[in-house]
């Protein structure tokens, strides 16, 4: 489901690129609650700090994918999203 929005994560890359000569790659904690509502999104690393325009925009597609409802207890996962090469 996050490998689905590639292009829009890209994208974020993409408009920062222009201010930044490196670009930082993350680790994000999605919670995702077991009946399908809308789920958390907290950075756990930043690989350079003080970029938070690239940061915003990463955390609004991950916030933006949608998970199924499941059953069970809600489950955590740590997504990382690595820098593209220049």
């Amino acid at each position: 489901m996050i490998a689905a929005r590639g292009d829009a994560l890209g994208a974020c890359y993409a408009r920062e690129r222009l201010s930044a000569d490196k670009l930082s790659g993350y680790v994000f904690e999605l919670e995702i609650p077991n009946n399908g509502s809308r789920h958390t999104v907290t950075r756990v690393h930043a690989s350079v700090d003080g970029q938070a325009i690239l940061e915003e925009c990463v955390t609004g597609v991950l916030a933006g994918v949608e998970f199924p409802a499941h059953t069970g207890a809600p489950f955590k996962m740590q997504i990382p999203i690595e820098s593209p090469a220049p």
